[in-house]
C-alpha cells in the first residue's frame, strides 16, 4: 500500500501547507494541537524514506491530556509539555473517494439541424404568442337560447347477438352458427437454437477507493478488488412451444325486442331572455327522454366584428343587451368575461 505524506495548516499563524511530519509550525513555532486537520495534497509523492515509512507505520500520534499537543506515537514525552504519554489517540479514519459519474458527451449539432431547432423555437414562440388570451371591451349585441328535448317510444325492434349475450325479454326470430373466435391450444414444444450474450469474469484488478488518515501526519492508499468482466456468446437449445388455432362456433341470433327507442327531437327557441323547455306529449307508448340547452351570446367588437360565446345559464341570464363587457378571447374564441366596465 502506497504510503503519502499529508499537509495541515497552522491555526495561530495561518501558515499553509506545512508537512504532515512537522510537529511544530515552521513560520511561528506552534506546537501541532489536537484540533488540527490533516489533508492530503491529489499530487503527493510516495513516501519511500525507510525512517518515514517506519515513523508512519508507528501508529497514530498520542494526545496531551495537559496542553493539548500531539506527539509521535514512539516518543514518551510530550513534545508541547514534556509530560509522560497518555492513552489519547488521534483517530484513524478512512476517506473513501466519490464516485464521480462521466459527463454525458455534448452532441454535435449541424448547421442545418441548428437552423431547423432555430426555425423550431421561433414557431413556438409564435404560437406561444397567438395562445396568449387577450382582454378586450364589447358590446352585447343580442342573446338567443335552444333547448331541446328527445322523445322516446316504446316498440319493438329487430336486433342481433350472439345466444349467450342475448338481452332480458328477447324472442328468438332465427339462428345461424358462425365462428365466434379462435383460440391458441398448445400441442407441444419445438427446440430453438440461440446465440445468447452473457458477462464472464475473467480475473480482478486493484482500484483505488480512497486514502486512510493514519493519525501522524501521514496518509494509505486505499485499494480493493473490483472483478473484470468479458462479453462472450454462447449458443443455446430452448424448447419453443408450438400452437394450432381451434375455431370456436356459436349461435348468431337474429331477434326482436321491446324497448324504448328514439323517435324524434322536439325543439323550442328563442331571442329573449324568457327560455323555456318545448311541450311534449306523453303517452303510455311515449315519454321525454334526453334535455340539451344551449345559450348564446353575441358580442361586438369596436371593429364591428361579432363573437359568439356560449357561457352556463347563471352567466347567461346575468348578461344585458347594450352593456359593454370586457370580453377575453383566445385564438378568436370568446373564453369568458373579466371584470365589466
Amino acid at each position: 500500500m502506497a504510503i503519502r505524506e499529508g499537509r495541515w495548516d497552522c491555526p495561530q499563524c495561518g501558515n499553509q501547507g506545512n508537512r504532515g511530519s512537522e510537529l511544530k509550525c515552521p513560520a511561528c513555532g506552534r506546537v501541532r494541537a489536537e484540533e488540527v486537520q490533516f489533508y492530503a495534497a491529489e499530487d503527493a509523492a510516495e513516501v519511500t524514506d525507510e525512517a518515514a515509512l517506519a515513523r508512519a507505520k508507528a501508529g497514530a500520534d498520542w494526545i496531551c491530556e495537559f496542553c493539548g499537543a500531539t506527539t509521535p506515537a514512539d516518543q514518551k514525552r510530550c513534545r508541547g509539555c514534556s509530560a509522560d504519554r497518555t492513552e489519547k489517540r488521534r483517530a484513524v479514519k478512512e476517506l473513501l473517494d466519490r464516485p464521480e459519474a462521466p459527463a454525458p458527451a455534448p452532441k454535435k449539432k449541424s448547421k442545418a439541424g441548428l437552423v431547423l431547432a432555430g426555425i423550431g423555437l421561433l414557431a413556438i414562440a409564435g404560437g406561444l404568442l397567438l395562445c396568449r388570451a387577450k382582454e378586450a371591451s364589447m358590446t352585447l349585441a343580442g342573446v338567443s337560447w335552444e333547448r331541446t328535448v328527445e322523445v322516446e317510444k316504446y316498440t319493438t325492434v329487430v336486433e342481433e347477438h350472439w345466444r349467450d349475450r342475448l338481452p332480458e325479454g328477447a324472442r328468438i326470430l332465427s339462428t345461424e352458427r358462425k365462428l365466434e373466435r379462435t383460440d391458441k391450444v398448445q400441442t407441444g414444444t419445438r427446440p430453438v437454437t440461440k446465440t445468447v450474450e452473457e458477462k464472464v469474469q475473467t480475473g480482478t484488478k486493484k482500484v483505488k477507493v480512497g486514502k486512510k488518515d493514519l493519525g501522524n501526519g501521514y496518509f494509505e492508499d486505499l485499494f480493493k478488488e473490483e472483478p473484470v468482466y468479458e462479453t462472450r456468446q454462447r449458443t443455446v437449445t430452448e424448447d419453443e412451444p408450438v400452437y394450432r388455432e381451434d375455431p370456436v362456433y356459436a349461435d348468431w341470433c337474429r331477434y326482436e325486442i321491446d324497448k324504448w327507442v328514439k323517435d324524434r327531437v322536439e325543439k323550442a327557441s328563442g331571442s329573449d331572455k324568457s327560455p323555456d323547455w318545448p311541450a311534449v306529449s306523453a303517452t303510455d307508448k311515449q315519454r321525454p327522454g334526453k334535455k340539451v340547452e344551449t345559450y348564446r351570446a353575441l358580442f361586438k367588437d369596436a371593429d364591428g366584428e361579432e363573437h359568439e360565446w356560449t357561457p352556463k345559464l347563471d352567466e347567461w341570464q346575468r348578461l344585458e343587451v347594450g352593456r359593454k363587457y370586457n370580453v377575453v378571447t383566445r385564438l378568436g374564441s370568446v373564453q369568458g368575461l373579466a371584470a365589466a366596465e
